[in-house]
C-alpha cells in the first residue's frame, strides 16, 4: 500500500451467489473496467483491492459452488458489506439465494447487503421479475435487520456496476457511525 492509501479506511466486501451468476465479472468490471468472456470459475476465493473515495475496498469473490462451502467460512471474518448476486435469466440462481441468506445468518454477518440481479443485458431472456426481487430485498432487510438495496446490472455492458459499490459503501459508512 502507498502512504496515501494506507490512511484510507478499509472496507471488506464479499460477493456471494451461485456459480456462473457473474460475481467475478462484476468484480473485474469494477476493478479493471473491462469484461472478458473467458473467466475461469473461482476456486475457493479471489480478491482485489481498489481505492474508492476515502476508502480502500477489499473485494472478495467467494466461490459459488457447494464444494467450497466449508472453506468460505474462513473469508467471512471482518466483512463490512455483502453483494448477493443472482442471474435474472436463471430462476434456480434466484431460489438458491435462500441458502446464501441462511449462510449469512449462520455467520452472524450484520452487514449492509446489496441484492444484485445481474445480466440485465439479457432482458429478452428474463425469468426473475424485479417485483419478486424487491420482495426478497424487503424480506432480507426485515429478517436480518440490516439495510438491503436492490440493483440490476450488466457486467457485460458495465451498466450500474459503479452504482453497486457506491450504494454499498454509503450504507457501510452509515452503519459505522
Amino acid at each position: 500500500m502507498t502512504a496515501s492509501s494506507s490512511s484510507k479506511e478499509l472496507f471488506k466486501i464479499i460477493l456471494l451467489g451461485d456459480k456462473f451468476v457473474g460475481k467475478t465479472s462484476i468484480r473485474k468490471r469494477f476493478i479493471n473496467e473491462t469484461f472478458s468472456i473467458s473467466y475461469n470459475p473461482t476456486i475457493g476465493a479471489d480478491f482485489d483491492v481498489k481505492p474508492f473515495g476515502n476508502y480502500e475496498l477489499q473485494i472478495w469473490d467467494l466461490a459459488g459452488h457447494n464444494t467450497f462451502q466449508s472453506i468460505r467460512d474462513l473469508y467471512y471474518k471482518g466483512t463490512k458489506g455483502i453483494i448477493l448476486v443472482y442471474d435474472i435469466t436463471n430462476l434456480d440462481s434466484f431460489r438458491k439465494l435462500e441458502t446464501w441468506i441462511e449462510e449469512i445468518r449462520l455467520q452472524e454477518l450484520y452487514s449492509p447487503i446489496l441484492l444484485v440481479g445481474n445480466k440485465s443485458d439479457l432482458e429478452s431472456k428474463r425469468i426473475v421479475l424485479p417485483t419478486v426481487a424487491l420482495q426478497l430485498r424487503q424480506q432480507i432487510s426485515s429478517e436480518l435487520q440490516v439495510p438491503c438495496h436492490y440493483i440490476e446490472t450488466s457486467a457485460v455492458m458495465g451498466s450500474r456496476i459503479n452504482d453497486v459499490f457506491t450504494t454499498l459503501v454509503k450504507e457501510i459508512s452509515k452503519s459505522q457511525l
